[in-house]
C-alpha cells in the first residue's frame, strides 16, 4: 500500500513540474501562430490596399518611422492596376529571428509582366497598356523584412517589392496626348555642382544582392556583388563616379553612373564580371564623386 500511495505521489509531483512547461510551450506556439497570421495579414492587406488604389495609398500606416516609399501619379497608379489585375501572388514563408521581434515574410509573384523590357518612354496610358500586353510575363520571391514596432507590425523594407511594383512605374513618363507641341519653348535644366549635390545628400544604404533589401549586419559571404546606393533628399542629375575601396585604401572597381533627375544614385559592383569570381576577403566602403570632388563616403562592409 505504501508503495501504491508513494507511485501516487511521484506522478503527482511529476506532473506539477511538466504541467508549467506545457503551458509555456503551448503559450509561446500561440503566441507565434498569432505573429505568423499578423505578419501575414500586413502584407496581404497592403497587397491588397495598394494595387486597388496605389496613388491614393497611405505608406505610413504601414511603415516604420522614416521609411516611405515613393507616391504615384493619377496616370502611373493606372497603369500599376492594370498589371495588378493580371498577376498572382501567395505566401511561401515566415521566419522569425530569436527574439521575436522581427519577421521575414516570403510571398511569391507569378504572371508578372516584364517591365524591363518596356521600350517605351514616353506615351500615353493606351499605349502603354498595349505595350504591356505583348510583354512576356516573369515569377518571383519577394522578401518582406517586419519589425514590431509600438506594439505592431511594421514594414522596415519593401525594396524588391519596390523594384517591381513601385519604381518602374514613377518612371513613366505619362499624357492623354503624346503630340509633340507645335511651338516647343526651349527649357534649361537647372544647372547642378558638387556643393549642391553634396546639400541634397541624406544617407547610404549597402543592399543584400539576394534578397534586394537593406542589411542589417554589414557582413557577407562569398561576395560575387555588392551594392551600395546612396539616397538625396531631391532629384539630383548628372554624371556620378562610385568607387570601391578596401581596407589599404586601393581602388578596387570604378563605375560610372549616370542619373536623369533621381533621389538614388545606385553603385554596383560585380567581382564576377572581372573574371575573379568573388572579392578577396577585406572590407570595403564607397566614395561617391561629382565633378571630381567627393560628395560621400559609405560605411564600411565586411567580406568573409
Amino acid at each position: 500500500m505504501k508503495k501504491v500511495r508513494s507511485r501516487f505521489i511521484s506522478v503527482i509531483v511529476l506532473l506539477a513540474m511538466i504541467a508549467p512547461l506545457a503551458l509555456f510551450t503551448s503559450c509561446s506556439a500561440v503566441r507565434r501562430a498569432m505573429d505568423e497570421d499578423s505578419v501575414k495579414d500586413l502584407v496581404e492587406d497592403m497587397l491588397e490596399d495598394y494595387f486597388a488604389s496605389p496613388d491614393d495609398y497611405n505608406w505610413r500606416k504601414v511603415c516604420e518611422s522614416g521609411y516611405t516609399p515613393e507616391s504615384l501619379n493619377a496616370d502611373q497608379a493606372e497603369l500599376l492596376r492594370y498589371v495588378a489585375g493580371k498577376i498572382r501572388y501567395s505566401a511561401r514563408d515566415v521566419v522569425f529571428d530569436d527574439t521575436g521581434d522581427k519577421a521575414k515574410v516570403t510571398y511569391r509573384f507569378s504572371k508578372v509582366p516584364d517591365l524591363t523590357k518596356l521600350e517605351l518612354e514616353e506615351e500615353s496610358v493606351t499605349r502603354f497598356k498595349n505595350e504591356i500586353k505583348s510583354l512576356d510575363v516573369i515569377e518571383f520571391d519577394v522578401t518582406f523584412q517586419i519589425v514590431y514596432q509600438d506594439r505592431d507590425w511594421v514594414f522596415h523594407s519593401l525594396s524588391k517589392f519596390g523594384k517591381y511594383f513601385i519604381h518602374p512605374f514613377c518612371d513613366l513618363k505619362i499624357g492623354s496626348s503624346m503630340s509633340p507641341d507645335p511651338t516647343p519653348v526651349p527649357t534649361e535644366a537647372p544647372s547642378q555642382d558638387a556643393d549642391d549635390i553634396r546639400s541634397k545628400y541624406l544617407a547610404t544604404v549597402w543592399y543584400g544582392i539576394e534578397t534586394g533589401n537593406p542589411m542589417n549586419d554589414l557582413v557577407v559571404s562569398d561576395a560575387y556583388a555588392v551594392q551600395n546606393v546612396f539616397y538625396f533628399t531631391e532629384p539630383v542629375s548628372g554624371e556620378f563616379v562610385a568607387k570601391l575601396i578596401n581596407s589599404s585604401g586601393k581602388d578596387v572597381l570604378t563605375e560610372t553612373i549616370n542619373v536623369d533627375s533621381r533621389v538614388t544614385v545606385v553603385c554596383d559592383f560585380s567581382a564576377g564580371h572581372q573574371g575573379w569570381g568573388t572579392f578577396d576577403p577585406d572590407t570595403y566602403y564607397v566614395e561617391l564623386y561629382f565633378s571630381g570632388q567627393k560628395i560621400a563616403t559609405s560605411e564600411t562592409i565586411t567580406v568573409n
